[in-house]
């Protein structure tokens, strides 16, 4: 997750779209650079929700999301914009490099 997207889009998009996942069940496990973890305790305080970090200094402009056999890489620029790719190989590469950075990233405290 990337800190561009919540100055761009604000707190009350996030916290809408919190609500709205929620209702709808919809699993979630995010890793975030630790400069939003107060943000995210907040914010993401719930069951359907599992959070990590990594260190600080890693603040990226990008955010990826992977779901079905879809990638979608979100682009927080001034002027966001995305592209999705659906690949069922493509999404199981991204998974895996998912996967090995949740193992290695730090628990929400």
């Amino acid at each position: 997750g990337s800190k561009n997207s919540v100055d761009i889009m604000g707190e009350l998009f996030w916290k809408n779209y919190e609500v709205k996942r929620i209702d709808k069940k919809i699993r979630l496990k995010i890793i975030f650079n630790e400069d939003l973890k107060n943000w995210a305790k907040d914010t993401l305080k719930n069951t359907y929700t599992k959070i990590k970090f990594i260190p600080n200094g890693f603040e990226l402009n990008t955010e990826t999301l992977i779901f079905s056999n879809l990638v979608s890489i979100i682009f927080w620029l001034e002027k966001p914009f995305v592209i999705i790719i659906e690949s069922k190989d493509l999404r199981n590469s991204y998974k895996n490099y998912f996967d090995l950075l949740w193992k290695i990233s730090k628990r929400l405290k």
